[in-house]
């Protein structure tokens, strides 16, 4: 996945293992950073179990929930764990676990008012499991900011000028989901730099299509805690 923000150029992929194999899964994370003129995999911090069919999903507050996954394809080999990942200090802190075991054919994505949605699972005798499950991230019990007016369209390179409430110290850019087999290679969270103070503040969209490709977007706004607001629906490109 890409790790956020996605001008920081760094992919990370956590876990993995073969369903065909008896080998056990891995614990191990690697990264790359791919703005060095020789990109090389670096090992990260370890997952706090060895699994495979992990989910990852970029929350607006700039951290990383992965959740699922399984040791083999079995049900009886479920891995019930879950962990927040943080780029900035390059840690797993582990979370409550989703109650229903996500392996094969699962999926986990943001949803626009911050929770995390998770559905699915296929193991290799052959049920389907229709449950789902919704995970609440810290941030949803505070008191959350707001968008109160802003463009529908966000044009390359532009400045867009944004009403909000609250003490505004980051606003993001996340691809909706397209989730496939617990991979989503379209996730990206993008930073928008801010000049202003108060209600009224600006954004620079990046011009470089390829850190911010074109289409549609959940704008997340966060205050100086950290607390994100709900998402407002924006058009880039």
């Amino acid at each position: 996945m890409l790790l956020p923000p996605a001008q920081a150029q760094k992919v990370a992929d956590f876990g993995g293992g073969n369903t065909y194999s008896d080998l056990d899964p891995t614990n191990h994370t690697d990264i790359i950073d791919l703005r060095k003129e020789d990109p090389q995999w670096t090992s990260g911090p370890d997952l706090p179990a060895a699994k495979m069919y992990v989910s990852a999903v970029i929350l607006p507050d700039g951290k990383v929930f992965e959740t699922g996954g399984a040791k083999h394809n079995y049900a009886e080999y479920a891995v019930p764990e879950a962990s927040m990942y943080d780029p900035v200090a390059n840690t797993f802190t582990p979370v409550p676990a989703d109650p229903l075991a996500r392996m094969y054919h699962s999926e986990s994505f943001l949803l626009p008012d911050g929770r995390v949605a998770s559905i699915g699972n296929n193991p290799a005798t052959g049920e389907f499991d229709l449950g789902i499950s919704v995970y609440s991230p810290w941030y949803m019990s505070r008191q959350r900011p707001t968008i109160t007016a802003a463009a529908d369209q966000f044009d390359l390179g532009s400045t867009q000028n944004l009403t909000v409430s609250g003490n505004i110290g980051r606003v993001t850019l996340i691809r909706p989901a397209s989730v496939t087999h617990q991979s989503d290679p379209n996730q990206r969270s993008v930073d928008l730099p801010i000049t202003g103070t108060g209600t009224n503040i600006s954004v620079a969209v990046p011009s470089n299509p390829n850190i911010i490709p074109a289409g549609y977007y959940m704008m997340f706004v966060q205050d100086m805690n950290g607390v994100p607001s709900v998402a407002k629906w924006v058009h880039v490109g």
